[in-house]
């Protein structure tokens, strides 16, 4: 056996990433590797298999398991749900058979987004009526719900956290393609295209930088058995014309304002503002990252489009 490897028979402190490629998955890696946790990644590309090579393996040490990393402490699931509905459903599905089958006695974490929820001008609470509006939404509920029964039956052990988050932002792996509304509006108006935005541009958005989305996942991983079942991770309450303004004073593009529709990934009518009363009932994780601040520290000097678009 070479010197250097370790061989680890027993649960502590190994942390499984499926989807390790996609944008959430990407920055729970990178932030995971800054801790004590063995981190092993698989792609979302193919359907979960312990077995398998995992395509990243990160940590202090080098580890070989024996057995698999059946023995994660946590799988946290970061599908992006724009890989389509119909995959999404066989992954998700595959996922579950897979750790009953395998008898997995961990947790499994599952990142999915407050878009869900039905539109209101209130606070979005963890009991707010899931109603999605597209395919991008139909396929994180599935997920939910897929966790939610297949997990929770025939005397399964796997504990569940679900955590919801509003409006990513920001790119600290320099990924080429990023989630979220305002990624979204910062690439256009950098690149000197126009901005295709709905009215009304006064409607809340729970913002929220992508370190502190995946600093707050870890602290509640840390939380072990007293994790709660259920919880959103709260944003900067902006409305989108605070962030287009943020926006367009960096970059003086037009903006083309078009007509709502009913499926809106972005420009949905109402509000979206995450209740925090619950997650702070389990954490004491105070977010870090300002907007506007981050915005202007960031996209400061010329821009040049040999320049990421998003970095922090």
């Amino acid at each position: 056996m070479d010197p250097e490897t370790i061989v680890i028979t027993s649960p502590t402190k190994i942390i499984t990433v499926y989807g390790a490629d996609s944008y959430f998955g990407a920055h729970m890696v990178k932030h995971l590797d800054h801790t004590d946790q063995m981190v092993y990644g698989f792609s979302q590309n193919k359907d979960l298999n312990f077995d398998e090579e995992p395509m990243l393996v990160q940590g202090r040490e080098k580890i070989t398991f024996e057995p698999a990393p059946i023995v994660s402490d946590w799988i946290v699931v970061c599908l992006d749900p724009g890989i389509g509905v119909n995959t999404y459903f066989s992954r998700m599905k595959h996922l579950c058979n897979y750790l009953i089958e395998q008898e997995f006695f961990g947790r499994v974490c599952f990142v999915s987004s407050a878009n869900i929820c039905q539109s209101s001008y209130k606070e979005i609470s963890e009991d707010t009526v899931v109603c999605p509006r597209n395919e991008t939404d139909l396929a994180l509920a599935i997920g939910e719900n897929f966790l939610n029964v297949m997990l929770h039956h025939k005397k399964n052990q796997a504990g569940t956290l679900v955590v919801r988050v509003g409006v990513p932002y920001g790119n600290e792996v320099g990924l080429s393609d990023t989630t979220g509304m305002i990624n979204r509006l910062i690439q256009k108006a950098a690149a000197g295209e126009a901005l295709e935005v709905v009215k009304p541009t006064e409607v809340k958005r729970s913002c929220t930088h992508i370190y502190d989305i995946c600093e707050a996942i870890i602290e509640l991983l840390a939380t072990g058995d007293l994790c709660p079942f259920l919880v959103n991770i709260p944003g900067e309450t902006l409305t989108i014309q605070d962030i287009i303004t943020t926006v367009t004073e960096r970059f003086p593009v037009d903006i083309n304002y078009r007509p709502c529709t009913n499926d809106d990934q972005d420009f949905f009518i109402g509000d979206q503002h995450l209740s925090d009363e619950y997650f702070k009932e389990n954490s004491d994780y105070e977010r870090k990252i300002n907007f506007k601040k981050w915005f202007n520290d960031t996209f400061t000097g010329e821009f040049t489009k040999s320049k990421p678009c998003i970095s922090l």
